[in-house]
Parts: structure tokens; C-alpha cells; sequence
């Protein structure tokens, strides 16, 4: 996944529809081989395996990157595809910038997909090209991006630009083993080449994360996971221990996620019985206590609801047996990540009084903002879907795709790929 202008960026993919010179051995061309995925890093990846970070680093030149893309390189075309669709998402960012203020054209709008009539490739969309080079409009014709932001093409690459390109593998989210690694590629082109691709260097650098795993072990050693990590949420005794460690390292080290102590919101569900979960009202004078929020989709009306008639007796307690599955399933974890009250809008707001909803809604961003912790259901496209159940198959973003690594003999096959997040 690439970043790019504040925000997650798919890689598009330029490469031709068949490559002439594919090598299905090693799935890599000769010099990612000799430069890249030598003995040096299977060596390196071992002996560091105890540090946070493996960090390796290598040059070409982006003509010889696209000769390897047209030869069937995986890697050099997760590399060509990155740095061409950062070169057109900034020729996109700039040429809309400057015809805004003429031309209303509003870049963001046009990136986030707002406007209807937007003419970029959208991304992950193939630019194909024929087997033997020739694009379906002639490469020729294809202006420079200082001229217009119009779809770039694989012959982009055809040129000069040089590419400093640094590979990390990093031990992410409290991993004992490499799961991820950082691809940074700087682009520097000669002001008399005229390259046709951007200069992305520095803070503008191509920046991409990948994740990465290895059926085998190297030497005996594992180094990086063994399959893709995925945690079932119906399963406590997996995801529970991950999610609290989560909790205390947020608590532990991350400043800006501390709550300020000063905002409690006027009702929560009190859940020091999970079995007999009640509605309370939070006087000001009160000492705020730690809570949970939850985030998720309603679906179709929800029927049992805070309403002025039941606020009396959901004060006594709720019916468990009227709850759908998503708000079963929210109390249940709240409990046990060892929390002791829940927010949730449709029993801590009066659905049925314009004045109560006009005092608690503009204060929801505080709620949401001075929580210990908001449970964000994008598993499930209604209330009584639910969200401890096992996951459903990955889908990727960048298509996994297999790297032999070390001696010809014995080669060690890393597979990197990047997963889309999880949505309903």
C-alpha cells in the first residue's frame, strides 16, 4: 500500500498483459538477484533477526527497472507501478491546484472520488499494453506530465531517472518475527533529461508497505511469518491477549491518545454484571470513568432503543434477548478487555426527543474523542450482523506475488503481498 498526499493510495499496475521473458525460478530479474535478494539479506535477515530492523539499500536507473518489468520481474513492476502512480497522483495534486481557482477543479475532490465526472484512471485499474510494446494509443503521443496529468503508461519508465530505493523489513505491531517491509524509492531526474516521470525525493519519496511471509524457515530459523497473520475475533483466547497488549502499549507511549479526564458523557451502560447490563446517568459532580465507544452501522431502525417511555426501565436494566447481535457482541468484548461501561448512541441518546438529541449530538465528537478506547465494527453492514466471528478470506490490494531469495540451489521463497482492510 502506498502513501501518499496523507492518505493510503492502492498501486495502480502498468505492467504489460503477458511479459515476453518471464522466469519462473526465481520470479525476479538477474539484478534483483545479484543486488537485491542475495545471499547477503537471507544472511543479514538471520543474524538480525533479534534487532527491530533489516534495512538494505540499492540503485538503478528507471529504463533498466522498466527492461525488467517488460522481462517479467516481479519485483521490479511492484516497484515501477508504485513510482508511476505517485509520479501521476502528484500530476493530478498539481494540475489541479492550479486550475482551482479558474477552473473550480478541486484536486482532493477529483482523488477521493467525489465528483462524477472525474477522468482518472481509477486505481488498480491495468493500462494494458500489447505483447510487443506497443500501447493501444502510440507511447509517443503521450505528453510529458509537466504538461498534462492525462494516464501514464509503462514507457514512462524508458528513461533516466535514477531510483535509490531502500528495503526494511520491520517487525510490526509487537511481532517476534519480520511481517512488514518498507519500500522507499527517491527519484531523481536530470533538469536536462526531461524525464517524463516526477522528482519524488525526500519527504516526497515513494513510500510503500508490504507485507511479507515464508512457508519455510531460513536455516532452520524463522524469520518471518509462516502464513498470513489473521486473528478470528470468535476466538477470545487469540484476540484478546493482542488487543490488550495493544491497549497498554497506546496507554504506555502514546501521548496523544490520552483522554483529558474532564468529559464524561450524560448516560452509559453499566456492564460491572455483563449479565445484567443497565442503563446509567452520569452526573457532572461524578468522578469520570474509563469507557468504551462503540462505531457501527445501524442497518435498518433499530426497534429497541432509548425512548423517553423506556429510560426508566433500562435504568433498571436491559433485555439482553432485544439486543441484535453487533451490540451483544460490543458488550461482551468491553467486558472482556476488563472495561466496566459502554457508550453506544442508541441507548445513551433519546432517539424519540428532538431536545435530547439536540444536547447530545454535537457532543458525540467529545464522546468518541475521550473514550480509553472506540470499538469500530467495519466487519458488519447492519446491527444484527455482529463482529466476534471468524474472518473472512483476504483480499489484496497488491496481488501476492513470490521472490526467491539466496543461493540458485537452494533458494528461500518470500511471498509479499499487501491485504485490504477488512470492510462489510
Amino acid at each position: 500500500m502506498l502513501s501518499r498526499h496523507h492518505l493510503p493510495q492502492p498501486i495502480r499496475s502498468y505492467e504489460p498483459v503477458s511479459a515476453r521473458h518471464i522466469e519462473p525460478e526465481r520470479g525476479i530479474c538477474d539484478r534483483c538477484a545479484h543486488d537485491v535478494f542475495n545471499s547477503s539479506l537471507r544472511l543479514s535477515l538471520v543474524n538480525n533477526r533479534n534487532t527491530e530492523s533489516v534495512k538494505h539499500s540499492y540503485s538503478s536507473l528507471a529504463l533498466d527497472v522498466y527492461a525488467s518489468v517488460l522481462s517479467g520481474c516481479r519485483w521490479c513492476s511492484t516497484i515501477g507501478n508504485a513510482v508511476l502512480t505517485c509520479s501521476e497522483l502528484d500530476c493530478w495534486m498539481e494540475d489541479g491546484d492550479e486550475s482551482e481557482s479558474a477552473d473550480g477543479f478541486d484536486a482532493n475532490m477529483h482523488l477521493n472520488g467525489d465528483v462524477e465526472d472525474v477522468q482518472m484512471p481509477s486505481p488498480g485499474k491495468v493500462v494494458h499494453l500489447a505483447d510487443e510494446g506497443m500501447a493501444e494509443e502510440d507511447p509517443s503521443d503521450a505528453t510529458s506530465s509537466s504538461e498534462s496529468p492525462g494516464p501514464h503508461t509503462i514507457h514512462l519508465l524508458d528513461c533516466t531517472a535514477k531510483l535509490d530505493i531502500t528495503i526494511e523489513f520491520l517487525k510490526w505491531r509487537d511481532s517476534s518475527v519480520f511481517n512488514v517491509v518498507k519500500v522507499t524509492a527517491g527519484v531523481t531526474t536530470g533538469g536536462e533529461d526531461k524525464c517524463p516521470i516526477r522528482e519524488m525525493i525526500g519527504e516526497n519519496a515513494v513510500a510503500m508497505t508490504l507485507e511479507v511471509m515464508c512457508t519455510d524457515t531460513m536455516d532452520g530459523i524463522a524469520v518471518v511469518p509462516q502464513r498470513w497473520d489473521m486473528v478470528s475475533a470468535a476466538s477470545f483466547d487469540k484476540w484478546m491477549p493482542r488487543a490488550r497488549a495493544w491497549l497498554q502499549i497506546c496507554e504506555e507511549h502514546h501521548t496523544s491518545c490520552a483522554t483529558s479526564g474532564a468529559f464524561q458523557p450524560t448516560r452509559l451502560i453499566d456492564l460491572r454484571d455483563p449479565r445484567h447490563p443497565r442503563l446509567v446517568i452520569r452526573s457532572s459532580s461524578i468522578k469520570p470513568v474509563p469507557y468504551i465507544a462503540l462505531s457501527y452501522v445501524w442497518g435498518r431502525k433499530q426497534e429497541y432503543v432509548l425512548t423517553q417511555a423506556s429510560l426508566a426501565e433500562m435504568l433498571t436494566g436491559l433485555d439482553l434477548t432485544r439486543l441484535p447481535r453487533t451490540l451483544l457482541d460490543a458488550i461482551e468484548a468491553t467486558h472482556h478487555l476488563g472495561f466496566e461501561y459502554l457508550w453506544i448512541d442508541a441507548f445513551c441518546i433519546i432517539q424519540d426527543s428532538p431536545e435530547d438529541k439536540a444536547r447530545e449530538l454535537p457532543l458525540m465528537a467529545d464522546t468518541y474523542r475521550e473514550s480509553s478506547l472506540c470499538i469500530v465494527v467495519a466487519s458488519a453492514a447492519a446491527a444484527g450482523d455482529g463482529f466476534l466471528k471468524p474472518p473472512a478470506p483476504p483480499r489484496f490490494f497488491v496481488d501476492p506475488f513470490e521472490v526467491k531469495v539466496g543461493d540458485f540451489d537452494e533458494p528461500l521463497a518470500l511471498t509479499f503481498g499487501y491485504r485490504a482492510p477488512v470492510t462489510a
